[in-house]
């Protein structure tokens, strides 16, 4: 069996560009050149970076990101 993949997203009609996110894990979030929202530059692939990112989703002050099963990812 393979391992589950995840999607991470941020609604940016919620994020205030806070960087709590950019800060766990940098080789996913990234500040937006355009405003204060952050930018999701690729896809957590690893265990390690994956649990970064858990973190990251749970310690968003504005609760604006989310993370789901790949396969249902939306």
């Amino acid at each position: 069996m393979t391992e589950q993949k995840w999607t991470v997203s941020v609604d940016p009609e919620i994020c205030d560009g806070y960087g709590v996110c950019q800060r766990m894990e940098k080789s996913i979030f990234q500040p937006s050149e355009d405003d204060d929202v952050v930018r999701i530059v690729a896809q957590p692939e690893t265990p390690e970076v994956l649990e970064r990112v858990r973190m990251a989703v749970r310690r968003c002050p504005k609760l604006a990101l989310k993370l789901v099963p790949r396969e249902s990812a939306k």
